[in-house]
């Protein structure tokens, strides 16, 4: 279950899960999650330079693309639909990699959980659908955010723009 916790200045979605006798794990989940945040971030701007460098550098190309007569629109939502596919290729990899290291990590943290605090956590994992769904939505989501400029800047670019990058 998922609630909203105050985690340093932000508010931020906390897992409400319990943890060994029913405890919460608050702190916990608290931590993780604004780690993942600061990654999901950071993240956002690599995504962000990597793309912006790669519309930079087929600049010449989109240009070209629309001296021959292709609407902005239509250039715009072909690069689109690349990124959201390069997105989902990327998400579905992230999932299935993410899935194969705790695999390998589950058996020395429950390990250690069991040694540090008495928890029993099961030997299996279970890799729910909603969990596929929610890594592709944030590999999308995380692409479009990143992509909102670079796809701006192409939908308006004039159609006899100058060759050269910026």
């Amino acid at each position: 279950m998922i609630g909203l916790g105050v985690v340093g200045t932000a508010l931020l979605p906390v897992a409400l899960a319990s943890g060994p006798g029913g405890a919460p794990w608050g702190p916990c989940s608290a931590a993780v999650l604004v780690a993942a945040a600061c990654a999901f971030v950071v993240g956002l701007f690599i995504v962000y330079s990597t793309i912006g460098l790669a519309f930079e550098q087929r600049r010449p190309v989109f240009r070209t693309l629309r001296a021959l007569g292709i609407p902005a629109r239509v250039l715009t939502g072909l690069l689109l639909l690349e990124l959201v596919f390069l997105a989902l290729v990327a998400g579905l990899a992230g999932v299935v990699m993410g899935y194969g290291v705790a695999v390998l990590l589950l058996p020395d943290v429950s390990a250690t959980l069991r040694g540090l605090y008495g928890a029993d956590v099961p030997g299996t994992l279970e890799l729910r659908a909603s969990w596929w769904l929610a890594g592709l939505g944030i590999a999308v989501l995380g692409t479009l955010v990143s992509s909102a400029e670079s796809l701006w800047r192409v939908s308006r670019l004039p159609m006899l723009a100058p060759a050269q990058p910026r």
